[in-house]
């Protein structure tokens, strides 16, 4: 087995959240539910991702974010932007002032926002506990990695975007097993750059 298949061997989502979010600008979300390890994408528009008390990121449409936990990361349409919503888990969301604004942002299944005609789509999804990914992976990666959309082609992301709006028999497990894939397929377009180094 080789080193990275030996460190994504024990990730494996269980009630892994996941949603999408339409948002006309300005935006920007912050989400605080504390999971070990959460996949970030713009299926549409451009954003910036701001791990912990970090320097914004870009993150063009395309583009995929791994980001460690369990700090909090702020997501928005313009870097510097104050959060206005609160994600606290899959089905809770506040103001900054404590507001909750969870139906109020609800747009379907697993589908959040501001506008049902904004430009911006958000993907996210979140594994749970730092068992679901395994501590060794946790401590390779960095606080943030972005891949670039110039570096992959994940013809996953389409397939990925329409599940997540479905309401079927088993589709947490689907989208748990999707999750997976992602983390697989990002992490292996990450590591196979020219400039990266192996995985230990």
């Amino acid at each position: 087995m080789d080193a990275l298949a030996d460190l994504l061997n024990e990730a494996r989502a269980r009630g892994a959240l996941f949603h999408q979010s339409i948002l006309a600008p300005p935006w920007s979300l912050r989400f605080l539910h504390g999971a070990p390890l959460a996949l970030v994408t713009m299926v549409r528009g451009d954003a910036w991702t701001t791990p912990g008390g970090a320097a914004p990121v870009a993150l063009r449409a395309g583009d995929i974010a791994i980001v460690r936990g369990p700090q909090p990361y702020t997501v928005s349409d313009r870097a510097g932007v104050p959060p206005q919503v609160l994600i606290h888990n899959d089905d809770h969301c506040t103001t900054p002032t404590g507001e909750d604004v969870s139906q109020a942002l609800t747009l379907g299944v697993w589908t959040y926002g501001n506008s049902r005609a904004g430009e911006g789509l958000l993907l996210s999804g979140a594994y749970q506990l730092p068992s679901d990914v395994g501590e060794r992976l946790l401590a390779a990666l960095p606080p943030l990695l972005v891949l670039t959309q110039e570096c992959w082609d994940c013809p996953l992301m389409p397939f990925v975007a329409e599940e997540v709006a479905r309401d079927e028999p088993g589709q947490q497990v689907v989208l748990d097993r999707m999750l997976d894939l992602l983390l697989i397929s990002t992490l292996r377009a990450w590591f196979a750059r020219p400039e990266a180094e192996a995985p230990a």
